[in-house]
């Protein structure tokens, strides 16, 4: 009997390594992507910064788009 056909648990796939070791480094790489983009979003700018630097404009559908409420303001008749 070959080791691909014994049980899940057991069986290794083509690089040797148990499905239960790929399973734990996939979840530390969403972890540690995960991690980065939280980092990355921790140091975006705010709004105001935007606004201040001529980025991003106060009038029109940015400021629309910005409102807490703008699913809302889609939906109502």
């Amino acid at each position: 009997m070959s080791r691909k056909q014994v049980g899940p648990e057991t069986r290794q796939d083509d690089k040797g390594l148990a499905p239960a070791l790929i399973a734990a480094k996939e979840k530390l790489q969403r972890s540690q992507l995960e991690d980065q983009l939280s980092n990355a979003m921790s140091k975006r700018p705010t709004r105001e910064e935007l606004e201040k630097n001529g980025i991003l404009k106060e009038e029109g559908a940015s400021h629309f788009l910005g409102s807490p409420h703008f699913v809302e303001e889609l939906l109502l008749p």
